[in-house]
């Protein structure tokens, strides 16, 4: 009988100890949220922006941007060729790529994660950068 309490007690005490080592494996880290982005940029022509005071143009390493409504972000469904599926690590890239500092870039992310559609595009140079989700 006592061989019996011993072997029980070795299996539970072996049972104890596999249970504690598969509980002390690394959580698997989730995969990043991605967002649909759509990414691309023409060459600048004055005429084509308006500010709402009528003047025209568009001023030099200056940033615009707003919300759109489904009406308007329709428009950029279509351009399948410039679609991307970005992490906010992406995204944060491309305004860093685009001489934004970091904390302005981080702001600007954060902002265009939170919306539901927007858009925000910059003049560099003779182009015109859009990023639109």
């Amino acid at each position: 009988m006592k061989n019996y309490i011993k072997l029980f007690g070795i299996i539970a005490l072996a049972a104890a100890l596999s249970f504690s080592f598969t509980s002390c494996k690394e959580p698997e880290e989730e995969a990043p949220t991605e967002y649909t982005v759509w990414t691309f940029s023409i060459a600048y022509k004055a005429s084509d922006y308006k500010d709402k005071d009528g003047t025209e143009g568009l001023k030099e390493n200056t940033f615009y941007k707003g919300p759109l409504t489904d009406s308007e972000f329709s428009q950029y469904q279509s351009l399948n060729e410039y679609k991307r599926s970005w992490t906010k690590n992406s995204i944060l890239n491309w305004f860093t790529d685009r001489g934004f500092p970091n904390s302005q870039a981080g702001t600007e992310t954060d902002w265009l994660i939170s919306q539901n559609h927007a858009i925000l595009y910059l003049k560099i140079g003779s182009d015109v950068y859009f990023i639109v989700k």
